[in-house]
């Protein structure tokens, strides 16, 4: 699993204290993108994999109360 070191590092270069938000749409972007890391981390400890990639797609917001689905796909690379 990621190091809280790692996971902090890559708060701190996303969410830096002495900058604003642009908009909740970039901040939601990196929030993804954060867990995107995560995961990748996490898989990439598994015995035998040599390459992970993780997509995470977030719906966009919609004005309605409806649920709007989020999908994640994985690619993994391992030694068989």
């Amino acid at each position: 699993m990621a190091s809280l070191a790692a996971i902090m590092s890559l708060w701190i270069k996303y969410f830096p204290s002495n900058k604003l938000v642009t908009s909740p749409g970039k901040e939601m972007a990196n929030v993804v993108y954060i867990k995107e890391q995560q995961l990748e981390s996490m898989l990439r400890h598994m015995e035998r994999v040599i390459h992970v990639d993780v997509n995470i797609a977030v719906a966009a917001p919609s004005n309605d109360k409806s649920i709007n689905p989020s999908s994640v796909s994985v690619f993994i690379k391992y030694f068989s």
